[in-house]
């Protein structure tokens, strides 16, 4: 599932501010690449794990995420969708 603009938004207003959220903003869905999410959201996860799965009814990837006491997993075909949503739900977010 892509995620909408509100929802970028308010991912990269949690992990920058300024020219570089300017930047990430005007990019829109462009913004979401492994280079943006390692660089600027990784660094605000407590614990990252990523897999690659061999399971024909999942994702290809399993994207788990520990931050406090809670843990979230998300699986998906493309890498940086499924980095992108299990950060923005560990951050809070909303679908």
């Amino acid at each position: 599932m892509n995620p909408t603009k509100e929802q970028i938004q308010g991912l990269w207003e949690q992990c920058v501010s300024g020219n570089i959220l300017r930047d990430l903003l005007i990019d829109g869905t462009n913004s979401i690449s492994l280079n943006n999410l390692f660089k600027y959201a990784v660094p605000k996860v407590k614990f990252l794990r990523i897999e690659k799965q061999h399971y024909p009814l999942s994702g290809d990837w399993l994207v788990t995420i520990q931050m406090y006491k809670y843990e979230i997993e998300i699986d998906d075909n493309d890498l940086a969708l499924a980095l992108f949503w299990a950060i923005y739900k560990a951050l809070g977010g909303k679908e």
